[in-house]
C-alpha cells in the first residue's frame, strides 16, 4: 500500500492488511462427549446432607470469653426479646460441642437443629 493512499474506513484498511494472509488448514476436530445428565435430581443420603449444610466461617473474626454477640430478625415482639435476654425463658434442650472438630460439631449441631 502506497502511503500517499489510505483507505477511507477500518473495513478497507482491514482487508487491505489482510490481503496477503492465507487461511490456516482445518483438521477434523474431535467433538468432546456430552455428559449423561440425568433428568432427576440426586437425592442426598442424610450423612451428605449434614456435610453439605454446615459451612465453615473461616472469615469470621474470633470472639473472646467476655464478648457478647447479639442478633434479632425483625418482626420479633421486645416482651419476648427482654425475656430471652434475662434468661427468663426455660431450657428446651442443649448440645455440648466440646472436643468435638469443627466437622463433627457441624454434623451435632445441624442433627440438633433438625
Amino acid at each position: 500500500m502506497a502511503k500517499d493512499k489510505l483507505p477511507e474506513n477500518d473495513t478497507d484498511l482491514f482487508r487491505d492488511m489482510m490481503s496477503g494472509v492465507k487461511p490456516l488448514k482445518v483438521e477434523e476436530r474431535i467433538q468432546p462427549e456430552k455428559p449423561n445428565i440425568s433428568p432427576h435430581r440426586r437425592t442426598q443420603t442424610p450423612e451428605e446432607q449434614i456435610e453439605s449444610d454446615f459451612v465453615e466461617f473461616a472469615h469470621a473474626t474470633d470472639v473472646t470469653p467476655e464478648e457478647s454477640l447479639f442478633f434479632a430478625r425483625t418482626g420479633l415482639q421486645q416482651r419476648l426479646l427482654k425475656q430471652l435476654k434475662r434468661g427468663d425463658m426455660p431450657v428446651e434442650a442443649s448440645l455440648d460441642l466440646h472436643g468435638q472438630t469443627i466437622e463433627e460439631a457441624g454434623k451435632s449441631l445441624t442433627l440438633f437443629l433438625e
